[in-house]
C-alpha cells in the first residue's frame, strides 16, 4: 500500500498504520524537496517509538522526486522467544551445512544430493536435488553472528522440512531473520549461546 505524504502531519495515525500493515507493507511516499535528512531521520526515529516491536520502518527507495519510507510488520519477540530452542537448532543445522559445503565435503557432494548452482562473490548457491532445500553462504568459515546473512538463513528456515514452525513464523526471510538477529544481539543470554553454536559446531 502506497501513501502519499507531502507533509509530516498527513502521515496516518499509528493504528492505522499497524491495520494497513496487517495485510501488506506500508508505503510513505514522501516529495524528495521536501523530505531532507533531518525531517527523515525525524519520522525514522518517531515511528521506530511510536509502532509496536513487531515492525520494521526503513528507508526503501530514493527516486527521482521522491523518498519512500516502508513499514512491515515481522516476527514478534514474544514469537521467538517462545521458539527460541528452534532457532538455536536451525542456526546449528545452517552453520555445520555451510562449513561442509563450503569446503566441499565429499560425503555431501560426491552421492550429487547437493549441487552448486551459483556462485557470485564470496557467496555460493547450493540446492539439494531430490528435497529443493536451498542453502546460500559464504565461500569462508563463518566466526561469528556477524557473518550471518539474515537473507540467506531466512532462505534456509523457509526450505527446510525440519523447521515447519518457523517456516509459518518467518514470512519475509530478510525482514523478519533481520529482527531475529536483532532480538539475538540484545539478548545476552543468547549471546552466549550462539557463541557457543559457532565453536562447537565448527
Amino acid at each position: 500500500m502506497k501513501i502519499s505524504c507531502f507533509t509530516v502531519q498527513e502521515i496516518p495515525k499509528v493504528d492505522q498504520l499497524v491495520e494497513f500493515c496487517t495485510k501488506e507493507t506500508c508505503v510513505l511516499v514522501f516529495p524528495k524537496a521536501y523530505l531532507d535528512a533531518q525531517k527523515e531521520k525525524e519520522i525514522l526515529d518517531h515511528l521506530r517509538k511510536s509502532l509496536p516491536e513487531n515492525h520494521r520502518i526503513f528507508r526503501s527507495g530514493v527516486w527521482t522526486v521522491s523518498i519512500t519510507i516502508s513499514i512491515k510488520r515481522v516476527i514478534s519477540c514474544a514469537q521467538i522467544h517462545r521458539h527460541i530452542e528452534a532457532f538455536y537448532n536451525a542456526l546449528q543445522c545452517y552453520i555445520v551445512l555451510s562449513e561442509k559445503l563450503s569446503r566441499k565435503d565429499p560425503s555431501l557432494l560426491n552421492d550429487e544430493n547437493w549441487i552448486l548452482v551459483e556462485e557470485h562473490g564470496i557467496h555460493n548457491r547450493y540446492e539439494h536435488v531430490h528435497t529443493q532445500q536451498v542453502l546460500e553462504t559464504t565461500n569462508y568459515r563463518m566466526q561469528n553472528l556477524e557473518d550471518l546473512d539474515p537473507y540467506f538463513f531466512g532462505s534456509f528456515i523457509k526450505t527446510h522440512h525440519k523447521f515447519p514452525v518457523l517456516k509459518e513464523l518467518v514470512m519475509d526471510p530478510f525482514h523478519d531473520c533481520c529482527k531475529l538477529i536483532d532480538f539475538w544481539t540484545d539478548d545476552p543470554v543468547s549471546i552466549q549461546r550462539i557463541k557457543e553454536l559457532f565453536t562447537n559446531s565448527l
